[in-house]
């Protein structure tokens, strides 16, 4: 089942959380994310991003120290391949 960025949002905001923790549109993370941290997509492959960070945006933001990149939040509605050019995003380990 291949559901869209604003389903995925709204599924965990309605406790559905074993959604963004195990799989990303066609995508899983393996093995699955641990609390605090959502399977997003980043590129062609998932990877579970720390949901406690933020990063990027209009301030430019980088992650703290022990992460290794910042990817786009899925559930805030901006999409940097859509022309949100200061979307924010989460931090990667």
């Amino acid at each position: 089942m291949k559901l869209s960025r604003a389903s995925r949002a709204v599924m965990l905001a309605a406790g559905a959380a074993s959604i963004m923790l195990t799989g990303c549109g066609s995508a899983r993370c393996s093995p699955p994310c641990a609390a605090d941290f959502l399977c997003v997509e980043s590129g062609q492959q998932a990877v579970c991003a720390d949901s406690r960070t933020s990063c990027g945006g209009i301030a430019g933001l980088a992650c703290p120290e022990g992460y290794r990149s910042c990817v786009d939040d899925p559930r805030d509605g901006c999409d940097p391949a859509a022309g949100g050019s200061d979307c924010s995003g989460l931090c990667v380990r």
